[in-house]
């Protein structure tokens, strides 16, 4: 199976996808039960975000990136 590249940044290791991913594989390997027109359906538009935001994350630097945890409501803990 092929790897992810990998970059280093300053206390941060980020995994770099050389190849897209494959959805249906995904879904298939959750036990998702979605009929097959609709998984065609979901996996197209999810094919298009990969290819919009791929480039963006890239441009990205280490204080704009993404919280890999996200709570809507940081007052409850």
């Amino acid at each position: 199976m092929e790897r992810a590249a990998r970059t280093a940044r300053p206390g941060i290791l980020i995994a770099k996808m050389n190849r897209p991913i494959d959805w249906k594989a995904v879904a298939a390997a959750r036990g998702l039960d979605i009929p097959a027109a609709e998984l065609d359906f979901v996996v197209q538009r999810q094919q298009a975000l990969d290819e919009a935001f791929r480039p963006l994350v890239e441009t990205l630097t280490p204080g704009q990136e993404p919280a890999s945890v996200f709570r809507p409501d940081p007052e409850v803990e």
